[in-house]
């Protein structure tokens, strides 16, 4: 009999990689110097990093709207998405159900909870799937 946990799909997935010594010698150079519990981890952040700055605004957008599926809370998605992301310029909370915020590319967006996104230059609303809880 197979467990209900082995039924889901695993949020990580194992994979091996090879590297050049001089570019596995900068992880380890990086762990040390972050004080990261694990060269796994250094590669995690050092991927995550340079895969944001390829990032554009809707990838952004649905990377939000994904998050408010499983949170259903504005604030909390805008937290995990926005803050700290390297194209994201400024944002701000109007109401308790929507954030604004500004991409370094001089875009502006507001998004509500329900998964409404108005693009304010544009002056045009997009409407992305939110499952209600």
């Amino acid at each position: 009999m197979m467990s209900e946990d082995s039924n889901q799909e695993s949020s990580t997935v194992r994979k091996v990689y090879v590297f050049p010594k001089d570019l596995a010698d900068r992880i380890s150079a990086f762990q040390k110097a972050k004080k990261l519990p694990s060269e796994v981890e250094a590669v995690r952040r050092l991927l995550d990093e340079a895969l944001l700055h390829r990032d554009n605004d809707d990838l952004l957008l649905e990377r939000l709207v994904a998050r408010l599926n499983s949170d259903g809370m504005v604030t909390s998605a805008a937290k995990d998405v926005l803050v700290g992301h390297p194209l994201v310029a400024s944002i701000s909370f109007p109401s308790i159900d929507a954030v604004e915020f500004r991409m370094k590319n001089g875009a502006e967006y507001k998004v509500y909870d329900d998964g409404r996104v108005f693009e304010v230059d544009a002056g045009v609303w997009r409407k992305y799937e939110v499952i209600p809880f």
